[in-house]
């Protein structure tokens, strides 16, 4: 097993848990979140992180095997440079990207704050 740190500048906890998990989902494993704390497993893979607030971005701890931490590290290494911005769902409170319309946990359309009549 290997262990990585990895600062997601651009990024704070709050904002990168969503995207990991969803990420995770996309690719086939099964993810469990505790506070700032994710367990992802796949088969006989168990991938965990902890991610942690730090000045302008998170510092992110994985362990796992490397193949499938270095998908990881390359995937948020995109999302950091990118900046993505989220924002909670109006009805469960649940964090996603702003350029998402759809509520990944609870599946409600994000509300329009300014609708052309």
């Amino acid at each position: 097993m290997s262990e990585k740190h990895l600062f997601a500048k651009n990024l704070m906890c709050n904002d990168v848990m969503p995207l990991l998990v969803g990420w995770f989902s996309e690719h086939g494993y099964e993810v469990n979140t505790v506070a700032n704390r994710i367990d992802a497993i796949m088969g006989n893979v168990t991938l965990s992180f902890l991610i942690e607030d730090f000045g302008k971005g998170c510092t992110i701890r994985m362990s796992g095997p490397p193949e499938h931490i270095q998908k990881v590290v390359s995937y948020v290494s995109q999302i950091s440079e990118l900046g993505f911005e989220t924002a909670p769902c109006d009805y469960c409170k649940v964090s996603f990207p702003k350029n998402q319309v759809q509520c990944p946990n609870c599946g409600a359309f994000r509300k329009t704050k300014n609708m052309r009549v």
